[in-house]
């Protein structure tokens, strides 16, 4: 979730908002109408049904969000503990994820590599190599592939496939 309040202080936020909102608005439509019994209990039966169709939507707003988190799970489980390497690196090259054998191959934990130039692990030979793949890809939007000679953080060098889609 985006905002780190727990549920109850979202809410209490909301009502207080809506409570504000409510209040502005009865002032003005309180003083010009004035309702027949009849007039009221249609209004406070139209209210009902109004909010039990709130209550449905929310009920049905938190299944999918449950639905999501589930997702969200099962996918960064894939991603994180997946065979190969993946890296997701921003427009200027630097590293933004990186699943956990992405990080093995280059002998540093996530966290230190997350915001680093993927170039400080290309080999210098593979620079320009890496470097015309990164503007094709940004060029076209189709899938493109080149292999190049990368070095871990002690300098060993490995050889990787890089794809980007």
């Amino acid at each position: 979730m985006p905002n780190d309040k727990p549920a109850s202080k979202q809410f209490s936020d909301l009502r207080q908002r809506a409570e504000r909102a409510l209040q502005e608005r009865r002032s003005d439509y309180l003083e010009s109408t004035e309702l027949s019994k009849e007039e009221m209990h249609s209004l406070i039966y139209e209210l009902q049904v109004h909010q039990i169709e709130l209550e449905m939507q929310n009920d049905e707003l938190r299944r999918l969000h449950d639905e999501i988190e589930e997702s969200r799970n099962t996918y960064s489980h894939l991603y994180d503990f997946a065979p190969v390497g993946y890296f997701t690196v921003k427009k200027k090259g630097m590293i933004e994820q990186i699943n956990l054998t992405g990080a093995a191959l280059l002998g540093l934990d996530r966290q230190s590599l997350i915001g680093k130039p993927l170039t400080d692990f290309i080999a210098r030979e593979d620079q320009d190599t890496f470097y015309l793949h990164h503007l094709q890809m940004l060029k076209t939007n189709g899938n493109h592939t080149c292999e190049i000679k990368m070095m871990k953080f002690d300098k060993t060098p490995f050889y990787a496939s890089c794809r980007h889609r």
